[in-house]
């Protein structure tokens, strides 16, 4: 998933390059995209967007689709909110690759990306882990979830699903192992190429995610979880943070994302209205394509937006910017959440939580739970790590900018990602 703390790095030189590079403030003035420290709140914003739709997902679903009446509305225009895997995973390649294509002439190059990817992903990753698959089952002498412990000390937990089989706890670790697999290949691929040729590779990607996902449906397999088959929404990030990098900037997609994303809307949107939960190959094949053009065209928009624009300012607010602070939080602690909240409300005793326990009060008491296991989480345990990444810091004599709150613009900030 799209790391919240994640910054670009500018386009530097180690002399290993006869091209001219630009420098920092005329590349970040022509693109409008992240440079070196930089920040965009409206991608908290987006963070924040799609941790929502995952987290109100994920609660909504753990009880049997209500027959009739509102409950049955609201559990099926919940299920949107799976799409909030497809927009992390636009995310992420857009934010990795502007990485990778900012630093790919730098001094230590794989080192540095891997060691600060390890810093941020592998403290709360194996920590959760080593709690509950080594403490917990030492203190009362049992497993407490069916996931193979083996995938996922190896991040490759997404294997089960590809299989069919749905673990009741850890289920969701499937898409951090689609992630760091991701993470193993995209640096060395950015390496090779050129940026005009590294587009037509990301297009590349995104068709032959298609027929992999052809070829795994044909097999009897899950087209969900393999990461080739899911390379598309990856790719689509990886193709506009290699644009946004061009000579109009990412300003200059701003047209054609407008008139993509209302398109994508008007032609997904009844497709979800139609045949949410019908499972059937021909969706499983194209979905994960139209939802990750769908939120390119929708990053693209809201990166061109006017910082005074409707838009800019809700992706801005406080409430999404937070929740994407703390994604990562969120996303890892929320099923531990359901469960303890489910649990509570099967021994209450009074049955009150039996009678008023629905999804209405199950959303938020379960989001603020897990957002204050993230809050804890991040200040008490990973930030700590997070000071090491100046031992993998980028070599650049760039400035260091930040956005300002609520602006979508550039300021002052120490420090990199």
């Amino acid at each position: 998933m799209a790391d919240p703390h994640l910054k670009s790095p500018a386009p530097v030189s180690n002399g290993l390059s006869t091209a001219p590079q630009p420098a920092a403030s005329e590349t970040n003035r022509r693109s409008g995209i992240p440079g070196i420290g930089r920040h965009l709140t409206v991608l908290d914003g987006l963070r924040g967007l799609a941790v929502l739709f995952v987290l109100v997902f994920h609660i909504f679903q753990v009880e049997v689709e209500p027959a009739d009446g509102l409950g049955r509305i609201a559990y099926k225009a919940m299920r949107v909110g799976q799409t909030g895997v497809d927009l992390f995973f636009v995310l992420s390649g857009f934010l990795i690759t502007g990485i990778l294509q900012d630093s790919k002439h730098a001094a230590n190059y794989f080192r540095n990306f891997y060691g600060r990817r390890t810093l941020r992903i592998f403290p709360l990753y194996y920590g959760t882990l080593i709690v509950a698959t080594i403490i917990i089952p030492l203190l009362i002498g049992r497993r407490i979830t069916d996931s193979n412990p083996f995938m996922l000390w190896t991040f490759t937990a997404n294997m089960q699903g590809m299989f069919n089989f749905d673990p009741q706890t850890f289920g969701h670790f499937w898409t951090l192992a689609v992630e760091e697999q991701f993470y193993l290949i995209w640096p060395a691929v950015v390496l090779m190429f050129a940026r005009p040729s590294m587009m037509k590779v990301c297009i590349a990607c995104i068709f032959g995610a298609i027929f992999v996902r052809i070829g795994l449906l044909s097999m009897g397999l899950s087209a969900n979880f393999f990461m080739p088959g899911r390379l598309d929404s990856l790719a689509v990030g990886g193709f506009l943070a290699l644009a946004a990098r061009g000579e109009t900037g990412i300003e200059g997609w701003n047209r054609k994302a407008l008139a993509t994303l209302v398109a994508m809307i008007m032609l997904v949107g009844p497709f979800y209205v139609m045949k949410t939960g019908t499972h059937e190959q021909w969706l499983q094949v194209i979905k994960y394509t139209l939802l990750a053009v769908l939120f390119g065209a929708l990053l693209a928009v809201v990166l061109s937006a006017k910082p005074n624009s409707v838009l800019a300012k809700f992706f801005n607010s406080r409430i999404l910017r937070c929740l994407g602070k703390y994604s990562y939080g969120l996303y890892v602690f929320h099923p531990f959440m359901i469960d303890a909240f489910m649990a509570a409300r099967r021994s209450d005793p009074t049955g009150a939580m039996e009678t008023f326990g629905g999804p209405w009060l199950r959303v938020p008491v379960i989001i603020v739970l897990s957002l204050i296991a993230s809050w804890l989480s991040w200040h008490m345990f990973e930030k700590h790590f997070m000071g090491l990444k100046r031992y993998f810091a980028y070599d650049t004599d760039a400035p260091r900018v930040e956005t300002q709150p609520n602006t979508g613009r550039a300021g002052t900030l120490p420090g990199t990602a």
